[in-house]
């Protein structure tokens, strides 16, 4: 019999067929794939062929294949920086009350007072942003809290005029009247945020007492 080849009109390999085949089923072996091929011209095989049963052409030859990758979530980044900020520091104090490590205890305990104070600082902006509605993102509200206490605590002056800029570049809104009226709320809202720290933390020390 006369032999010819064919173009699988799945995965466009080719494979050589013979006459005898021309008018049946045959199987692609690359992409086991069943196509029908006419009784006429070979090279009209690929234009003709006979739309097989599946409802679609098989993925791994049409579609682009996706693969499963780790996507960091914005609560993972939240949760890294509050261990690295609170809890690591936590674990610093206790390893240096029970081994003596005094200059260990001493900079965990540094590193927990920014650590819980910007986690109050982000809480109350965050509260107070949603009351005023005033749109950001929380990675930005965290820095912004962030900077603000470090600018208060090392240069004493001018925070409040570097919060007023981060909050142009980081916010939706505009500096007057949103910006004010955000402070003024996150304020109120800080006051009772620390009071419930405050609890916690004498809580905790009256339950290690």
């Amino acid at each position: 019999m006369k032999s010819f080849d064919v173009s699988c009109p799945y995965c466009d390999e080719s494979l050589s067929v013979t006459s005898g085949d021309m008018g049946f089923d045959v199987t692609c072996p690359t992409c086991s794939e069943v196509f029908f091929i006419e009784k006429e011209s070979p090279d009209e095989t690929k234009k003709s062929f006979k739309e097989p049963n599946k409802p679609n052409p098989p993925k791994k030859y049409h579609q682009e294949k996706t693969k499963k990758t780790f996507v960091v979530k914005n609560w993972m980044l939240y949760a890294g920086y509050y261990v690295v900020l609170i809890l690591i520091p936590i674990i610093m104090l206790v390893l240096g009350a029970f081994l003596g490590w005094e200059s260990i205890a001493g900079v965990g305990a540094i590193i927990l007072f920014f650590g819980v104070l910007n986690l109050a600082n982000s809480l109350s902006l965050y509260i107070g942003m949603k009351v005023c509605g005033v749109g950001c993102e929380v990675p930005a509200i965290i820095l912004m809290s962030l900077i603000w206490a470090l600018w208060d605590t090392f240069i004493g002056y001018g925070g409040f005029i570097v919060f007023l800029m981060l909050f142009w570049k980081f916010t939706d809104a505009e500096i007057w009247p949103d910006a004010i009226l955000t402070t003024v709320v996150t304020g109120f809202v800080q006051f009772f945020v620390f009071l419930a720290f405050i609890g916690i933390v004498a809580g905790l020390v009256a339950g290690l007492g």
